[in-house]
């Protein structure tokens, strides 16, 4: 018997809405929401043989004394022995990175290998799900009841991809 459910695909595309170097050349870009999906990143001026290298997290480190020197890094802890990296070696000129046949959960993309930042919107989320589209809508004057709502919304389509799970990670 075939699948029975919708197929996996692009359910709808997000920009980074901020960059920050938290370390030497280490770039971190959040994606403003958890969602599962892969990056899409636009380079312009890529040069042939340099190494991308790509990780994602869903949180950051917070800023407590158990967490150290790692205060604002990525925190893949709960990724347990996935290393969720992608390693890309360029071409000359432009070019577009985006894995295929994986998603990952995650809200913050770090970005090394590259001697300059990008511009947050070089840096996109493709949101991936098996739900096919919205069929409502709620809103109110309270933005805390909006959030929930957003997450709801965004905890559905993150959990359904091809079959119901807890963790999209």
């Amino acid at each position: 018997m075939g699948q029975i459910g919708n197929n996996a695909r692009e359910f709808s595309m997000l920009t980074a809405r901020s960059m920050e170097e938290v370390r030497k050349g280490i770039y971190l870009y959040d994606m403003g929401q958890n969602f599962v999906g892969v990056p899409r990143i636009t380079l312009e001026d890529g040069h042939e043989g340099d190494t991308l290298f790509v990780r994602v997290s869903e949180m950051l480190y917070p800023d407590l004394e158990e967490s150290g020197d790692n205060v604002g890094m990525i925190m893949t802890e709960n990724y347990r022995a996935a290393l969720c990296q992608d390693i890309y070696i360029m071409k000359e000129g432009e070019q577009v990175f985006q894995p295929r046949f994986t998603s990952r959960g995650y809200q913050y993309i770090e970005i090394t290998g590259i001697g300059k930042p990008l511009p947050p919107e070089a840096i996109g989320g493709v949101a991936i799900s098996s739900v096919t589209g919205l069929t409502a809508s709620y809103a109110t004057s309270t933005e805390k009841v909006n959030r929930l709502w957003s997450n709801l919304v965004w905890s559905n389509l993150d959990n359904f991809l091809s079959i119901p799970t807890d963790c999209p990670q």
